[in-house]
This record gives structure tokens, C-alpha cells and sequence, in this order.
């Protein structure tokens, strides 16, 4: 693990250094969850940067975010495993006393045919895309209720909401990400713990570039989006006070009649 040590500049949370909030950003190595991680740390939360096998380029993030002046540390962990996401939470409460945020973003995309995808391509990627989230809610609710505070953010997919020809895993594993957002939220509400959904545009990524060129061609979207603007978004949603239970489309450029 790296620790990144300093402190930046807040915005509108509080300046204190044992106030600042703690952010878990799993799958944070690359795409989205980098930018993501990249962000929180500029805006004054002390990020737990999660990785899987990508140890070199979670180290890089937790240095560029130390080299602005935030707080960072990375975290390996197996997120399809069950011990692997507690002993995940307890490192990082036991680094930092709290947990104010996840973002399950860590996922995997392994397309094919519907009627000709092995079944290990249908059991790893709902095990990636939905059984991790499920058990990381279950591993962080407890914090997060005795703070009486948290959020909860799950990186949904617009393919969730639309379907698509050769992701049948796939959109199946975000849509049920959206149905365990809204199950969730119903029963952390009480605690004051705020459970949400976010629907990233289609990204410029290593992972999503051939989806990306599969939609451009069927002229749904006119191109891709710069992960960091749609983690601006991201943690736009992040601090929205009091909503839960909600799944916010982050793009707009969605043709009549695809949903």
C-alpha cells in the first residue's frame, strides 16, 4: 500500500484534516474509476484507491494525487471474493476511523452471443458487475450505519436501461446493479446512509472501446466521452444531499426511441 500524505484544498467540505472524507473507489486503475479517484483526491476527499493485478498504476494515481496535494493510499483486492471486500473495508477504517463513500465501479466486459456464451463468461462477469457490489454494501453498511452517514454509488450502464445485442451478461448484470441500488437505499435509508445509481455515457476506455465503436456505428451516440468529464458528473451525484434510490443517466445523447 502507498500512503500519499497532504492536504487540499476542500471546496465546501470541512478543511480539517481528521474531517476530510474518505472515498472508496473500487476498480480505480483505470477508465472511469481512475478519473473518479483522480477527482475525489482534488476535491478534498482521502481516497482508497482499489486494484485487482494493476498494483503499478494504482501507485501512479495515489502519486498524482499526493503531487496536488490530497491524500491517497492503494488497496489490493479481489473484489469477487468475499473475505477479499471485508478485509478491504477493515484495512481502510482501520487506516482512517470511517468510510463517508463507495463507488463500485470495478467491472469486466466479456461479450458474446447469447446462445453461444460459455457459462463461465455468464458467471465471472455477474460475479465482477453485480455479486461485488452486493458484497461490498454488505461489508460497508455496518460503518456506515454506526456514523449514521454515508453514500453509496453504483456505476451502472445505459446498456442496463436499453439492452444490447452480444452483452445479455452484461446488461443483465447492470440491470440488476440498479435493482440492488434501489433495494438497498429502502433499507440503509433509516441509518442515513443515501444508496445511488449513475449511468456513465459511453467512455473513451480500453475496456468499453468496442462497444463504443458498436454504437457509433449503429449512430446512437456521435462519439465517446473523456472519462474525466463523466467523473465530474460522478461526483457531481456524490454530493447530492438527502436523494437515495435514484439512477441518474449521465448522458443525454441518447437517440428517440433507444430506451
Amino acid at each position: 500500500m502507498t500512503d500519499a500524505p497532504g492536504a487540499g484544498a476542500c471546496g465546501s467540505l470541512d478543511r480539517t484534516e481528521a474531517r476530510r472524507p474518505v472515498i472508496v473507489v473500487t476498480g480505480a486503475s483505470g477508465g472511469l474509476g481512475r478519473a473518479t479517484a483522480l477527482r475525489c483526491g482534488l476535491t478534498g476527499w482521502r481516497v482508497a484507491v482499489h486494484y485487482h493485478t494493476h498494483r503499478e498504476t494504482a501507485e501512479a494515481i495515489v502519486t498524482e494525487i499526493a503531487r496536488d496535494g490530497g491524500q491517497a493510499m492503494a488497496y489490493q483486492a479481489d473484489v469477487t471474493h468475499v473475505p477479499s471486500v471485508a478485509a478491504l473495508v477493515a484495512r481502510v477504517t482501520e487506516r482512517w476511523g470511517r468510510i463517508d463513500a463507495w463507488v463500485n465501479n470495478a467491472g469486466v466486459i466479456d461479450d458474446g452471443l447469447l446462445v453461444t456464451m460459455p457459462e463461465a463468461a455468464w458467471d465471472r462477469l455477474i460475479a465482477t458487475n453485480l455479486s461485488s457490489a452486493w458484497s461490498a454494501i454488505r461489508a460497508v453498511a455496518p460503518v456506515m450505519t454506526t456514523q449514521r452517514e454515508g453514500i453509496i454509488l453504483n456505476v451502472a450502464s445505459l446498456v442496463a436501461l436499453q439492452g444490447r445485442r452480444g452483452q445479455s451478461n452484461y446488461a443483465a448484470a447492470k440491470a440488476g446493479l440498479i435493482a440492488l441500488t434501489r433495494s438497498a437505499a429502502s433499507e440503509l435509508a433509516p441509518y442515513g446512509v443515501r444508496v445511488n445509481a449513475v449511468c456513465p455515457p459511453v467512455l473513451e476506455t480500453e475496456l468499453a472501446a468496442s462497444s463504443a465503436a458498436a454504437l457509433r456505428a449503429q449512430q446512437l451516440l456521435p462519439g465517446a466521452t473523456d472519462p474525466a468529464r463523466a467523473a465530474e458528473a460522478l461526483v457531481a451525484v456524490l454530493s447530492l444531499p438527502w436523494i437515495s434510490g435514484h439512477t441518474f443517466v449521465l448522458d443525454s445523447r441518447i437517440a428517440e426511441g433507444a430506451l
